[in-house]
């Protein structure tokens, strides 16, 4: 486990109190505590707690079986209730870790948003008996068939830009679909331009998709809609292959799939190392 904790924020911690928050990272690299987060940081220094950030199996440096964490054998304890043993083993580890001066009778609370929000709910339901409260921010814990809701509101949120902006991404959006599906070289120069080689064409539009999604969710919508004015479609793909990285970090193509996906509500198939292999981020 010593390799999944990616931060410890002990600064407001009272080890008379013995109270711990458990920060369940996402589905990527885990970065540590939050510090452009503030709230866990605040409810740290209110309750005088301790910070513990555990990275999710098979993301960042957390793969359990080495370099062959990918295989389609060893994928099948990717999931949910893994995740949430995961969790539960980490509490026992952690008390019979002297350095972390986290006793039995600590209180602990878990946190989390998206996806680790639903772990957080989760956790709560299904180990009562290890944690006094959870955070669960936005936790996905009802699968929709079709949902759209998502969607919508990152249409209603570039129609502030004006009508045109929304135009602008349909427009965009249904010619890279054009060329993926017309055009094989063009094709193959349209992943490489996005660093994207090891995408199919469904995989790539998923991920095309969601860059519009993240800048605006992200709260670059003046930015992405200024950016996308002009009319020359090669210039939009040049600003857009070059800036949704730097703006936002790295777009997942499955993390809002996740939030509708009945079948397996946790989608996890774009793992962290795969990202590095095909969208070089």
């Amino acid at each position: 486990y010593q390799r999944r904790v990616h931060g410890v924020l002990d600064d407001y911690y009272n080890p008379r109190l013995q109270r711990v928050i458990l920060f369940i990272c996402s589905e990527a690299e885990c970065k540590g505590v939050p510090t452009k987060r503030l709230f866990p940081i605040q409810l740290a220094q209110r309750f005088q707690a301790k910070i513990i950030a555990l990275e999710h199996r098979y993301y960042g440096a957390s793969q359990p079986f080495g370099k062959d964490s990918l295989s389609l054998e060893n994928l099948k304890y990717l999931t949910a209730e893994q995740a949430l043993e995961d969790l539960a083993y980490f509490m026992k580890w952690v008390h019979e870790t002297p350095e972390f001066n986290v006793n039995q009778g600590s209180r602990w609370i878990t946190i989390g948003g998206s996806y680790p929000g639903a772990l957080s709910a989760w956790f709560r339901y299904k180990y009562p008996h290890l944690t006094v409260g959870a955070l669960s921010s936005s936790g996905v814990v009802e699968p929709i068939i079709d949902f759209r809701k998502f969607d919508e509101q990152v249409r209603i949120s570039a129609l502030k830009s004006g009508e045109w902006c929304f135009q602008a991404i349909k427009e965009i959006s249904a010619k890279v679909e054009d060329t993926l599906l017309h055009d094989q070289q063009g094709s193959v120069d349209l992943r490489k331009q996005f660093n994207a080689h090891g995408l199919t064409n469904t995989e790539f539009l998923w991920f095309f998709a969601d860059i519009f999604v993240e800048l605006i969710q992200y709260g670059h919508r003046r930015e992405l809609c200024e950016a996308i004015k002009t009319n020359n479609h090669a210039e939009r793909l040049d600003w857009l292959s070059k800036n949704y990285d730097r703006v936002v970090g790295p777009v997942s193509y499955t993390h809002l799939r996740a939030h509708e996906t009945p079948e397996h509500l946790v989608c996890r198939l774009l793992l962290e190392k795969k990202k590095k292999q095909h969208i070089s981020h």
